[in-house]
């Protein structure tokens, strides 16, 4: 028997939205298509805590919780559940969460988001760098395919373990535009959209300082900000020592729904991102699934997504960012549906199962 195990353990409700939606998107695209999968039995592995998650597979797919209290005991659960559960060489385990376990049972596949942890100046936490890059050269040994969600990434990857070059590529996430099916269509309302928050590599304090510098040069649109930002962090201190007649023209949503999201997409005249470093950017990809002219970061991952529909700015320069709030222009291009094609089922979640089934196609248990 062929098994397919899924390490799901890094996965939380609620926390790491992005992982969140790329690891249940692929996880129904395999439960819809469960007849296709080559493999006997999948298997997903998580934490005791998370199962309720996954109980809308329980009718096709294996659910194995174990009891995990913290980031510690995750680490060692996902070295040590393929030992416990007895991974065969003709098993296939996948880790979707940037790293694999410390010890190799069967076959391995790995996805690969971003290394981040590589710019210590926009992750300055030595724990979490301390363990990417003793877990990343391992992984990287250790996969036998990897993929990474942007050619970005792929090429990042390459520059930093050149022995991944044979066995590495790119596959972009799926986005499920479906979740927002049924939202109210919003009126126009006068403001730039941001998804954002205080982590240092989503540059936020920069959109802060050229709204305020917009403001004063006479801009006459709002911002809304969409995302958790902690008090006294950086960035709420910069908010809080705006002018009030400039904090008053800027709105943060916390916990919102898809179809309030949408709303907020629909109704924008333009969306910004001022991040300095991204695996992919879904915010930017959702915008111009909406149609909006976005206003991003001039870094080599936004061209890609962005497919050079966009205005550009230099990210550390906030005149730069100002410049192109006042002057930015509707993309010619109905992005709309070159953001459908371009992510569409086929070309990402589809390309999962191919490769999946290429491990089981590949494999022979009598090994």
């Amino acid at each position: 028997m062929k098994r397919l195990i899924m390490d799901m353990l890094l996965l939380e409700q609620g926390k790491a939205y992005g992982f969140q939606e790329f690891s249940l998107n692929l996880l129904d695209y395999l439960y819809e298509h469960r007849d296709e999968v080559k493999f006997d039995k999948v298997i997903i592995v998580c934490m005791e805590s998370q199962q309720d998650m996954f109980s809308r597979y329980a009718d096709k797919f294996e659910t194995v919780g174990y009891p995990c209290q913290s980031m510690y005991k995750r680490f060692y659960l996902q070295t040590m559940f393929p030992l416990w559960l007895k991974v065969k060489k003709c098993d296939l385990v996948y880790y979707p969460g940037n790293y694999t376990g410390l010890i190799k049972r069967g076959q391995v596949l790995l996805t690969i988001h971003d290394l981040l942890f590589k710019r210590k100046q926009l992750l300055p936490k030595p724990l979490m760098r301390l363990q990417r890059n003793l877990y990343l050269p391992v992984s990287v040994r250790y996969a036998d395919k990897i993929i990474a969600i942007s050619k970005f990434t792929r090429d990042d990857v390459i520059a930093h373990y050149p022995k991944a070059q044979d066995k590495t590529e790119t596959i972009y996430n799926y986005f499920n535009f479906k979740k927002y099916a049924g939202a109210v269509s919003a009126p126009h309302h006068n403001y730039f959209l941001s998804v954002c928050s205080e982590e240092i590599h989503k540059n936020t304090i920069t959109l802060l300082h050229a709204y305020e510098a917009y403001c004063q040069q006479g801009g006459d649109k709002q911002l809304i900000m969409v995302g958790k930002i902690i008090p006294d962090s950086a960035v709420a201190k910069k908010l809080e020592s705006l002018p009030a007649e400039i904090r008053q023209r800027i709105t943060t949503c916390v916990h919102i729904t898809n179809q309030q999201l949408a709303a907020l997409y629909q109704g924008a005249d333009a969306y910004i991102s001022a991040s300095l470093f991204e695996g992919l950017g879904m915010p930017v990809v959702e915008a111009m699934y909406f149609n909006k002219p976005v206003i991003v970061s001039d870094i080599p991952v936004l061209h890609e997504v962005s497919m050079e529909h966009a205005t550009f700015f230099a990210p550390l320069d906030p005149q730069s960012l100002v410049q192109a709030m006042l002057c930015f222009k509707k993309s010619d291009t109905d992005t709309s549906q070159l953001v459908v094609d371009t992510y569409s089922s086929a070309n990402t979640s589809r390309r999962y199962l191919q490769c999946i089934n290429q491990f089981a196609l590949n494999s022979n248990c009598s090994k």
